[in-house]
């Protein structure tokens, strides 16, 4: 989510875009822009832009199949948290939390109701087929 902020703010000012010269491969953003213009004046000529659908019977979401819907709008228990492979993995370190500071982290576990220590990952089974490993 910290790269949507940077990209918001980051974008600076608005630039005059009065002086810029558009070459045949910025076709779609004239086309863009055109759009956003035509939708301007139907605003001032009193009339909804492109996209807006006022029938509520028509202006519903479409359901997308989401994996685990049920369970994230319902929650998990704590003991389906610490069996599924894929909240454990996201319970042990979230990608999106990366590099953020101990304090924080031990925050964040205290809030869910758990320690580092119960998320350690499970000692890998014993595997007949791999290799031996190398001494040094």
């Amino acid at each position: 989510m910290n790269q949507d902020f940077v990209t918001w703010v980051g974008q600076g000012r608005v630039a005059d875009r009065s002086q810029e010269y558009l070459a045949p491969s910025d076709r779609g953003v004239i086309m863009l822009r055109r759009r956003f213009l035509q939708d301007l004046e139907r605003l001032k000529e009193g009339k909804d832009p492109k996209g807006i659908v006022r029938d509520p019977a028509k202006n519903r979401a479409i359901e997308l199949p989401v994996a685990e819907r049920k369970n994230f709008i319902d929650g998990f228990s704590r003991a389906d948290m610490m069996r599924d492979p894929f909240n454990r993995r996201n319970l042990q370190g979230y990608i999106f939390q990366t590099g953020q500071p101990p304090e924080v982290r031990e925050a964040f576990l205290a809030a869910m109701g758990f320690t580092q220590a119960e998320l350690e990952p499970e000692p890998a089974a014993f595997d007949p087929l791999a290799p031996a490993p190398r001494s040094v």
